[in-house]
C-alpha cells in the first residue's frame, strides 16, 4: 500500500541480487565445512597426527640452530670474501703490467704518431686556404661593389655635365643677342654694361663646367685604381683556389698512403703483443690460487639463509596443518551441526527467491495486460491511424514507444495520399479530444481520389 508498481517491482529485484549473494556464500561455506569433514575423516588418527607434530617441531628446532651456526660464521665468510677478492686484484693488476710490455714497438707507435700529425697539420692547412679562399670571394665582392657605385656615380657626373652645357649655350646664345642689341641701339654706357655682363657670365661658366670635369677625371681615375685591384684580386683568388684543390687532393692521397700504413702498423703491433699472462710464474699462481679460495668459501650466507627460511616455512606450515587437524578433531560435530544450519538457510534463502519471482512474473503479466489494453483504447479512438505504444523486451520486460502507423505500414513509408488521410484522422481525433475546432488546410489534394471528411471545415489546396 502506498507504493508504485514500479517502486514494488524494484523492491523485489534488489531483494531477490541480495538473496543470490547470500545463496552463493552459503553455498561456498557448505562445500568448505564439508572438504574440512571429509578431510579429517580420511586423514591420520589423533595419536599418529600429535607424533608427526612432534617431529616437525624437532625439526624447526634443528633449522634454527643451524641458522645461529650459519650467522657466528659470517665474519670469518667475510674476511675470507676479502682474501678472495685481493687475490682476483693482484690477478687483474698482473695481467695490466704483462700488457704494457710493449718493448719492440716503441718506433712503430713512434710512426703512429707522426702519421696522425701529418694528417692533423694537412687538414690544418686544406681548412686554412679554404678560408682564405672565402675571404678572397668575400673582398673581391666589396670591391665589385664600390666599382658599381663609381660608374653610377661618374653617368651622374657626365648628366650633369651635359645639362649643365647645354644650358649654357643657351644663356651663350641669348646673352650674345642682348648684347649685338644693345651695341646697335643704346647709348655708351649701356653698351659698356651689356660687355662687362657677358664677360662676367662666360668666366662663371667655364667656372662650373671646370668643376665638374675636375670631379668626373677624379671619379674616372677611382675606378681605374679598382678595376686594376679587381683583376689583382681575381689573379690571387685563382691561385688561391689552385693550391686549396691541390692540397685537397694531396690530402686524400696521402690518407690513403697514410691508411694503409696504420693498418700495417696495428697488424705489426698485434704480431708483437705484450707478454702472455701464461707464460708467468705470479700470474699462474694467483690462477690455482683464486678457484681453491673460491671453493673453501662454499656458497654465500644469503643463499644458505633463503634456503633455510624456505625449509622453516615449509616446516612451520606442515606443523600448522597438524595443529588445525587435531583442533579439527574437536569441532567435527560442531561441523555438522553448522553445515545442517547453513544447509537450511540456503533453501529458505531459495524459496524467498521462488517467491520472488513469482510475483515478479505477475507483475509483467499485468503491465503486458494493461499496456495492451491502453493500446487498443487509445486506437479505438482512430479510424486510419493506430499506434505501437509499448514493445515487449527479450527478458519479458515492456518498454513505452511510439510508433504511428496504417495498416500496419509505418508513417514514414506511407504515400502521399496515404499521409494527407493520416494527418486528417489525427487532427480530427485531437480536435474532438481536446474540443477544439479549428479549419483544416490540406495541400496536394489532387493526389487524393476519395472526398476527404472531417466534422469540420476542410480547405483543399491544389
Amino acid at each position: 500500500k502506498g507504493r508504485t508498481l514500479n517502486g514494488y517491482k524494484k523492491e523485489l529485484t534488489d531483494a531477490n541480487a541480495k538473496y543470490e549473494i547470500a545463496k552463493t556464500d552459503k553455498e561456498s561455506r557448505i562445500k568448505e565445512k564439508t572438504r574440512d569433514i571429509q578431510a579429517y575423516v580420511a586423514g591420520d588418527s589423533e595419536p599418529q597426527l600429535i607424533k608427526k607434530r612432534e617431529l616437525t617441531v624437532a625439526t624447526l628446532a634443528e633449522i634454527e640452530a643451524e641458522r645461529k651456526n650459519v650467522l657466528d660464521q659470517q665474519f670469518q665468510r667475510q674476511t675470507d670474501i676479502d682474501a678472495l677478492n685481493g687475490l682476483k686484484g693482484d690477478q687483474i693488476k698482473r695481467e695490466a703490467v704483462l700488457a704494457s710490455d710493449t718493448s719492440g714497438t716503441e718506433k712503430l707507435r713512434a710512426e703512429v704518431e707522426t702519421l696522425r700529425q701529418k694528417d692533423a697539420d694537412l687538414r690544418t692547412e686544406v681548412a686554412r686556404l679554404a678560408g682564405e679562399v672565402r675571404n678572397r670571394k668575400v673582398n673581391g665582392e666589396s670591391t665589385k661593389n664600390e666599382l658599381a657605385e663609381l660608374l653610377l656615380r661618374r653617368s651622374r657626373i657626365q648628366k650633369e655635365y651635359t645639362i649643365a652645357n647645354c644650358d649654357t649655350q643657351e644663356d651663350i646664345t641669348y646673352q650674345a643677342l642682348e648684347h649685338t642689341r644693345l651695341c646697335n641701339y643704346a647709348g655708351e654706357d649701356l653698351r659698356k654694361a651689356a660687355t662687362i655682363t657677358l664677360n662676367a657670365f662666360n668666366e662663371g661658366r667655364e667656372d662650373h663646367l671646370t668643376n665638374i670635369r675636375e670631379r668626373g677625371n677624379a671619379v674616372q681615375a677611382t675606378i681605374k685604381d679598382l678595376q686594376l685591384l679587381i683583376d689583382d684580386q681575381g689573379r690571387e683568388l685563382a691561385k688561391t683556389i689552385d693550391a686549396h684543390l691541390k692540397a685537397e687532393a694531396g690530402l686524400l692521397e696521402t690518407d690513403e698512403d697514410d691508411d694503409a700504413r696504420l693498418m700495417e702498423i696495428a697488424e705489426e703491433i698485434r704480431a708483437c703483443p705484450g707478454k702472455k699472462p701464461e707464460d708467468d710464474e705470479e700470474w699462474l699462481a694467483l690462477e690455482r690460487a683464486i678457484p681453491q679460495a673460491t671453493l673453501a668459501l662454499g656458497p654465500s650466507v644469503a643463499d644458505v639463509l633463503e634456503e633455510l627460511e624456505t625449509r622453516k616455512s615449509g616446516a612451520e606450515a606442515m606443523r600448522d596443518k597438524y595443529s588445525d587437524a587435531l583442533r579439527a578433531a574437536d569441532t567435527v560435530a560442531q561441523g555438522k551441526e553448522r553445515l545442517a544450519e547453513l544447509d537450511g538457510e540456503q533453501k529458505e534463502l531459495a524459496q524467498k527467491i521462488v517467491t520472488n519471482n513469482g510475483k515478479l512474473h505477475r507483475i509483467r503479466e499485468y503491465v503486458r495486460a494493461e499496456s495492451q489494453l491502453i493500446t487498443d483504447k487509445v486506437n479505438g479512438r482512430f479510424n486510419v491511424l493506430e499506434f505501437r505504444l509499448f514493445k515487449l523486451r527479450k527478458n519479458g520486460e515492456v518498454q513505452e514507444c511510439c510508433d504511428a502507423m496504417v495498416e500496419g505500414i509505418p508513417y514514414a513509408e506511407l504515400s502521399a495520399g496515404e499521409t494527407i488521410s493520416a494527418d486528417v484522422d489525427g487532427s480530427t481525433v485531437l480536435g474532438t479530444y481536446y474540443d477544439i475546432r479549428a479549419p483544416l488546410f490540406v495541400d496536394e489534394c489532387e493526389q487524393l481520389t476519395p472526398t476527404i471528411e472531417a466534422p469540420t471545415q476542410i480547405i483543399e489546396l491544389h
